[in-house]
């Protein structure tokens, strides 16, 4: 899991210093596709990451990107992510419609 975080952090990162888009924005992530090549131990690592598309709408900006783990040169981590920026703003209020509709839908279950 730490793995996979660091991959996570570094997207939003690169997002946040790069391909800054809002002033608030929202990462959300739709696709992380990984695959743990070797052992990885607590020894030096270095991250690297490729955007290999970018595809822009009114509402957000959607990137797909390959971020790979290496100790001493070697692949040990290989994602595959899918991600969209959204304007923070907009999200909130998507998302608060989004966990109410859920609630209200719990609610009726039970």
């Amino acid at each position: 899991m730490l793995l996979i975080e660091a991959v996570r952090q570094t997207f939003i990162s690169v997002s946040e210093i790069f391909y800054k888009q809002f002033d608030e924005q929202y990462v959300v992530f739709s696709k992380i596709n990984v695959d743990f090549t070797a052992f990885c131990f607590p020894c030096d690592a270095r991250i690297e990451m490729i955007v290999t598309d970018i595809s822009k709408s009114e509402s957000n900006t959607r990137y797909k990107a390959l971020v790979n783990i290496y100790q001493m040169d070697k692949d040990v981590v290989k994602t595959e992510v899918v991600y969209y920026l959204y304007d923070a703003n907009n999200m909130k209020k998507i998302e608060k419609m989004k966990a109410q509709s859920l609630v209200n839908e719990m609610l009726e279950v039970s």
